[in-house]
């Protein structure tokens, strides 16, 4: 398991976990510049707000990094992973990182119909293309020289 990866992902599941939204009139373009050219959706699945003034998931650029490289993983190699693959990571991400309370890994296994002997290579899987996917995002560098400076601040006291 790659800690740092699971730290990201575990920042990325709290803001997904949080449903903090913030409402503003939207704009295609402001989404594609954000998002590197990517439009993501991230409202929840079957949810449709049919006002002008559309609601988004609040993140900061740690979780829109990490949301935007999940979704990249859904396109076809050397990209992504592919659709059936992706798939099932995705749905582990979401089970492992995203449910309140957490699920203990039995209940995952259970939810994802693998034995846990699979359970850990998926998750071995998963870290292993976030590694490499998020490897050269400014966000994700920032994030974690931030939580570098904390861990020496309180080993340092």
């Amino acid at each position: 398991m790659n800690q740092k990866v699971d730290y990201l992902m575990q920042l990325w599941g709290d803001q997904i976990a949080s449903r903090r939204y913030e409402s503003a009139i939207p704009s295609s373009l402001a989404g594609l510049a954000d998002c590197g050219g990517l439009m993501i959706r991230s409202g929840e699945p079957g949810s449709a707000d049919l006002s002008r003034v559309a609601r988004y998931r609040v993140m900061d650029r740690t979780g829109l990094a990490v949301d935007r490289h999940l979704v990249l993983m859904f396109q076809e190699p050397p990209v992504g992973l592919g659709a059936a693959r992706a798939g099932s990571l995705y749905k582990l991400a979401r089970y492992r990182y995203v449910t309140s309370p957490a699920l203990e890994v039995g209940e995952q296994c259970r939810l994802l119909g693998v034995s846990p002997k699979t359970y850990h290579r998926w998750v071995s899987a998963l870290h292993e293309y976030m590694a490499a996917a998020l490897g050269s995002d400014l966000a994700v560098k920032d994030a974690w020289q931030a939580l570098i400076l904390s861990s020496n601040k309180k080993a340092a006291s």
